[in-house]
């Protein structure tokens, strides 16, 4: 199973802690911050990097609370697991209005590759 990365955490972390949470973000940062405090308790390292984001969401502080939550993940693995299922409910969040997300897994890609929302027109690759 591939490791959870600092991007990916990054990525739904950064609109929990920067206020653009719907009721949905903020149920998904309790839910974030209540597994820290009950797997690492709230004033662990990883329970303090996520309240230097949450009450300075810069970008410093949320790409270290994303990397720590990351390596939290790859060392406790029932933290791991749980934030791997909660990251895939929460990709959402990262989303705003008119935005796609198309993820491409752990599949090996050989040839273009064509992610897009609105095309107006062809999409042609090479010389054809």
């Amino acid at each position: 199973m591939e490791p959870i990365t600092t991007a990916a955490v990054a990525t739904v972390l950064t609109p929990l802690v920067s206020g653009a949470a719907t009721a949905a973000g903020e149920q998904a940062w309790h839910w974030l911050s209540d597994r820290v405090a009950t797997t690492f308790g709230r004033t662990s390292a990883v329970g303090a990097a996520l309240e230097r984001a949450r009450s300075n969401p810069n970008r410093q502080q949320i790409e270290e609370a994303s990397r720590v939550v990351a390596v939290a993940a790859e060392e406790d693995a029932g933290f791991g697991a749980a934030l791997r299922v909660w990251l895939d409910r929460s990709q959402h969040l990262a989303l705003t209005d008119g935005q796609v997300s198309n993820n491409i897994g752990a599949a090996t890609i050989q040839g273009p590759v064509v992610q897009a929302r609105d095309i107006a027109g062809g999409v042609s690759f090479g010389n054809g």
